[in-house]
């Protein structure tokens, strides 16, 4: 049973999450007892025009966990060969089984169901006053080493490879700072506080498929969408090459300091500070231990059936 999820060339923790977390949900032993479904994992990957979508065709079945619609402009029309386990949020269910019936919670919050989570995240030791994670294609745009080091604040790299080393510094905060969606998303299962910041992401996402999925999640645990902006200056755009080496070194400089001056300024604002509730928490929890158990079980059967 193959998980289908989005591979980045330089890495990206939320997507990377996937090859982590569903081994130890569902054991090494079902994963490959079946080469003929796959799971459709955590990610925004529902989308007609998606080549991941495209790649499940050949799978007899296919299951979507916890898996997200890209756009509010998706139209993906999905045949009784994929079963939905649940869907990210209600936005992604109206997508794609016109009801709102189909969501728990981004698949992310089954972390809670793990052993990892229950030894070494649930009770962290705080480390951190405040923690900061950039969406992976902001992270060459500006120096975030020196950002955080001026701001004192503790940078989460969505590049790491080391998931679980990446789990444990977001739940060693007191509170996450995070233009990554998964890095809100582990902060709230961790029962951190965090912070919601837009740079790049919702350019280079574009602000339709940006904003639908952070909607899709936060509808889900009962969060309206609060946010703080950082400005970012395209220097692409600057016309001549000859110019362009030293304008690039000022502006982005330039920059750097109103990040930090916004920064120091969002930690102010306490209406953008977020946590889901326990009872929501545990709540989506509880969905998803049932959803699993339900799924290993039927799985199992399955394969018994066959031997």
């Amino acid at each position: 049973m193959d998980i289908i999820y989005y591979k980045s060339d330089i890495g990206n923790f939320g997507d990377d999450l996937n090859a982590w977390l569903l081994p130890k949900l569902l054991g090494n032993d079902m994963l490959n007892s079946s080469s003929d479904s796959c799971i459709i994992g955590i990610g925004s990957i529902l989308d007609e025009n998606s080549r991941l979508m495209e790649s499940t065709k050949k799978y007899k079945t296919k299951y979507i966990f916890g898996t997200g619609v890209r756009s509010i402009n998706t139209n993906l029309q999905l045949d009784d060969s994929y079963k939905t386990l649940f869907l990210r949020g209600p936005f992604s269910s109206l997508k794609i089984n016109k009801n709102i019936d189909s969501y728990i919670s981004d698949g992310a919050y089954s972390l809670a169901l793990t052993d990892f989570y229950e030894k070494k995240l649930k009770d962290s030791k705080k480390k951190y006053k405040v923690s900061f994670m950039p969406y992976f294609r902001s992270m060459d745009k500006v120096d975030w080493v020196k950002i955080c080091k001026e701001m004192s604040w503790n940078l989460i790299s969505p590049l790491e490879k080391n998931i679980e080393f990446l789990l444990s510094e977001i739940a060693s905060s007191e509170l996450v700072v995070s233009e990554a969606m998964h890095g809100a998303i582990i902060a709230d299962i961790c029962r951190v506080h965090w912070k919601r910041v837009r740079f790049y992401s919702h350019i280079h996402e574009t602000e339709v498929v940006s904003e639908f999925k952070w909607n899709d999640w936060l509808y889900s645990v009962n969060l309206s969408n609060n946010y703080f902006n950082l400005r970012f200056l395209n220097t692409e755009l600057f016309p001549k090459r000859i110019l362009k080496k030293y304008f690039n070194s000022y502006f982005v400089s330039q920059q750097e300091k109103e990040i930090v001056k916004a920064l120091k300024s969002s930690l102010l604002d306490k209406e953008t500070v977020m946590l889901s509730t326990d009872e929501v928490f545990f709540e989506i929890k509880k969905k998803i231990q049932i959803i699993i158990e339900d799924f290993k079980n039927n799985i199992n059967e399955g394969v018994s059936s066959i031997l």
